[in-house]
């Protein structure tokens, strides 16, 4: 439940950003994990203003890659796990 918390809190603010930049007419793009319950958000946002949405899926198909990004990474944020 915590990260959950964690989780819709940067995207309320992802969708502020975005709300922000289609008021001023601009074009916003997302680069993140976009969860079912986000998109919905980003979505009912982009119908308000009468633009689309576009979900791009990058996918890395070779799992040792993959693997070694995920190990790999460091945030360094505080009580988060990686």
């Amino acid at each position: 439940m915590e990260r959950e918390r964690y989780q819709d809190v940067g995207y309320g603010l992802m969708a502020q950003a975005v709300e922000k930049q289609l008021r001023n007419e601009q074009p916003a793009i997302l680069d993140c994990v976009a969860r079912a319950r986000a998109l919905e958000r980003w979505s009912a946002i982009a119908a308000v203003h009468g633009v689309p949405v576009r979900i791009i899926e990058c996918i890395c198909s070779d799992a040792d890659v993959h693997r070694s990004r995920v190990d790999g990474r460091m945030r360094a944020i505080p009580g988060w796990y990686e």
